[in-house]
């Protein structure tokens, strides 16, 4: 009885693991409908998730070294200085007000929430940022 009862917790420990493994590469983003933007060396991806929760994907080419400055060059972005750098209010056409709201545009880098602002940001080449309307 306990011969039988290890092997079927090996099995599902050893199918556990092989679902894991297999899911794991489901998160990944296909960039092939990503529309480009700008021209230059560095190369990014960006999502832009609405208040309707609409998503859409670019691919930016640019010069620039910080993902604020190229995404504001790019007309893809504006906001005003704040104590912690730039305050993100507009996203593609899209404003949203904290003090109106109580949404907000929340940046992140490589799908993890960024410890850093936008205008700190360094480019790193194939990174994939987001901008996502929160409350």
């Amino acid at each position: 009885m306990k011969k039988t009862f290890l092997l079927f917790l090996v099995l599902t420990v050893i199918f556990t693991f092989f679902a894991c493994g297999v899911n794991s590469g489901a998160n990944t983003l296909n960039t092939e409908n990503f529309e480009p933007l700008g021209t230059g060396e560095n190369e990014f991806y960006l999502t832009v998730t609405d208040t309707n929760g609409n998503t859409v994907g670019f691919k930016v080419n640019t010069d620039e070294d910080i993902v604020g400055k190229a995404l504001s060059s790019l007309g893809i972005i504006d906001g005003e200085d704040g104590p912690y750098g730039m305050y993100i209010k507009t996203v593609n056409g899209q404003t949203v007000d904290f003090d109106r709201d109580k949404k907000y545009w929340a940046f992140y880098i490589d799908g993890e929430y960024a410890t850093a602002g936008i205008d700190r940001t360094e480019i790193k080449n194939g990174a994939i940022y987001a901008l996502k309307v929160e409350k």
